[in-house]
């Protein structure tokens, strides 16, 4: 579970930025969606021991490239907010060890940085089982997991 401050933020975050048209939460699931977040999602730190790195791994393509990391090397699959200087990005990440392992940032730190201006600092954000993932591809699942959620197959 994550703080209503923190959540707020993350919110405002959101709806100022191109990540409205990634997740899209509709206007009638919004209140419902972040609730849900606030109540799932908890914060990790950055596990840099980790360094799970591959150079086939594009920039800008976090989504593929976690949930391949995820189907072809068994790591665990997240989605939630980055924050970077400040500021709350929708991204896809791994767990290790109950850390965020991002292997989008990892693999090519230099560039993430000059884009950025730093690297994430702090994970918010909740595990994604392997069966939702299905063939990778550079798509969210957050919204289709908080849907599955409200709505539990019989």
């Amino acid at each position: 579970m994550i703080d209503a401050v923190t959540t707020t933020h993350i919110r405002m975050d959101y709806y100022q930025s191109d990540d409205q048209h990634t997740l899209m939460i509709t206007p009638d699931e919004a209140d419902q969606f972040w609730d849900w977040f606030q109540n799932n999602a908890v914060a990790m730190q950055v596990d840099g021991a980790a360094g799970i790195q591959n150079s086939l791994y594009v920039v800008g393509e976090c989504f593929h490239n976690a949930q391949t990391e995820a189907v072809q090397n068994g790591s665990r699959y997240a989605e939630g907010f980055m924050v970077v200087n400040g500021h709350n990005y929708l991204h896809a990440f791994n767990l290790i060890g109950g850390q965020a392992a991002d292997v989008t940032v990892n693999s090519h730190p230099d560039t993430f940085r000059q884009d950025n201006g730093a690297l994430p600092n702090q994970y918010y954000g909740l595990e994604i089982p392997q069966d939702f993932i299905g063939a990778p591809g550079n798509i969210c699942l957050l919204r289709r997991y908080f849907l599955a959620a409200m709505n539990p197959a019989p």
